[in-house]
């Protein structure tokens, strides 16, 4: 921690900040209880947990509890995570630590909105997060004494010249070997964790098998080898990148990407849980933001694709879900791994449709929180394609049919099926069956491979759901625009 403050010219210094709006002080000693405070905008050095909930928290604060632990929280009420935080913090000289359970009021929405929208701040103004890496729950402690694979053994090597040298070492944690990536635990599964670590300054994980450090210049391990599957993702390193001239929209691809793989308990919390990032991209972008897309990049950002081949993923599209998230347009309505088309000095994007309008409905008071509707008025070449369809539930059977030696594919955004006539999302309860269809595609724009000269067309499959309204079905790229030859420029507006 101290070669950070001391050499690391790319983090930020260590000093105090402004505290979040409310924090845990802690005792002197351990055991001692501790109390909620709101800070009234007081400047000191804090820590945050970042940490797994599990199936249920023991402790967590509410509108009818919170006088009572202002009051104080006895030591032996609190799980062993959060004790073990408040141990860290103690050895680390620290008075106040975070941890959202109990500094947001979980049964006020409207205290949930002003606070998740403050992630960005809390995080990146933290003098540590603390990494409860290896706890499932809360009920596990990540200060332990390690499983016996994991320490050290002492043991004499025999040389071929008839030396003894006398050997220290420890099973593999798997960071020197692609194929045997280092268990993240639960923790390194959660979709909150992106931008926790895209956003904190400084990290210390506690994992099985060792200590590992992060921040935004190195990442360093026990072993001093890079753990391959638990910090390799360099999260923590993008923020610095972006401030030494990275394109902030390729590294907000490469963010949402990451983020997309990760579960959530509540698919409502899709927006919400990457909204601190956000709002630290709109410095880099000065661009407005409509529910996980930024308006200055587009069409780009609306050229993403459901990531089949993603391994947690398969090869079956979902079913249409009745609950919203987002226009259909926009990827955090998709609920799957996606990725997004490049965009460089040798894959340059050239955009081939104008936004004409685009604008959300927010349903809450982060601006980069949920939305509760939103359109976009599109202009571009439109073209009519025939799609056929043999098992609707397998994502490479969606086949464009206009030449039959090209193999070309849609690639579509849930289970699609015919509804008199009309291509539509499928809900769990629709009949599937084969289907051949003509459908409507707007071209959205290439990219120029520019080594060979040639480009790849991009462009996404629209439903008609009224005069004149669209949604988004899916998206397809294609080696050439013959498809788009004769279409006609039209303006169409996508919900």
């Amino acid at each position: 921690m101290q070669r950070c403050s001391d050499l690391h010219r790319g983090c930020p210094p260590t000093r105090d900040s402004r505290l979040p709006k409310r924090v845990l002080s802690l005792g002197r000693l351990e055991g001692d209880n501790i109390s909620l405070v709101e800070t009234q905008d007081q400047t000191a050095s804090y820590a945050i947990l970042s940490h797994c909930w599990g199936a249920s928290q023991p402790i967590k604060t509410l509108t009818t509890n919170l006088a009572e632990l202002e009051q104080g929280i006895p030591w032996e009420s609190l799980p062993c995570v959060f004790q073990d935080a408040a141990r860290v913090c103690s050895r680390l000289g620290l008075n106040y630590l975070w941890i959202d359970s109990l500094c947001i009021l979980q049964d006020s929405r409207e205290d949930w909105d002003i606070e998740s929208s403050k992630m960005c701040q809390y995080y990146e103004n933290a003098y540590i997060t603390i990494s409860a890496t290896a706890s499932p729950n809360s009920s596990v402690p990540f200060l332990k004494e390690r499983d016996k694979k994991w320490q050290a053994q002492s043991f004499q090597f025999h040389s071929s010249d008839g030396q003894v040298i006398d050997i220290v070492a420890r099973q593999d944690s798997g960071a020197s070997d692609d194929d045997n990536q280092e268990d993240p635990g639960v923790l390194g599964t959660r979709a909150w964790v992106v931008q926790e670590t895209f956003l904190s300054r400084q990290i210390l994980h506690f994992a099985e098998s060792e200590l590992v450090w992060e921040c935004r210049s190195c990442i360093l391990a026990e072993d001093d080898v890079l753990p391959v599957g638990l910090c390799s993702s360099r999260l923590s390193q993008l923020l610095l990148r972006c401030e030494e001239g990275l394109d902030p929209y390729n590294a907000w691809h490469t963010l949402v990407s990451e983020y997309v793989r990760r579960h959530l308990t509540f698919e409502s919390d899709r927006l919400p849980a990457i909204s601190g990032a956000a709002a630290k991209f709109h410095s880099f972008t000065h661009s407005d933001y409509v529910a996980g897309l930024w308006v200055n990049n587009m069409p780009l950002d609306l050229c993403w694709r459901i990531d089949y081949i993603n391994r947690d993923l398969g090869s079956e599209p979902k079913f249409h879900l009745s609950q919203y998230l987002a226009p259909t347009w926009a990827w955090p309505s998709a609920m799957a791994p996606v990725r997004f088309v490049g965009n460089d000095d040798d894959h340059p994007f050239v955009p081939l449709a104008r936004i004409i309008d685009v604008q959300c409905e927010k349903s809450g008071r982060n601006l980069y929180g949920p939305v509760s509707s939103g359109q976009l008025i599109l202009c571009g070449r439109v073209a009519t394609i025939p799609v056929t369809c043999d098992d609707p539930k397998n994502f490479n059977a969606y086949m464009l049919a206009w030449d039959e030696d090209l193999d070309e594919h849609l690639i579509p955004d849930t289970v699609l099926v015919d509804c008199n006539g009309r291509l539509q999302k499928a809900a769990e309860t629709d009949e599937l069956a084969p289907f051949s269809l003509e459908v409507k595609f707007i071209l959205l724009g290439r990219d120029e491979d520019v080594e060979i000269d040639e480009s790849t067309f991009h462009a996404i499959v629209l439903g008609e759901v009224g005069e004149g309204r669209y949604c988004r079905l899916g998206y397809t790229s294609l080696l050439h625009d013959t498809y788009f030859a004769e279409a006609l420029e039209v303006t169409i507006c996508i919900f």
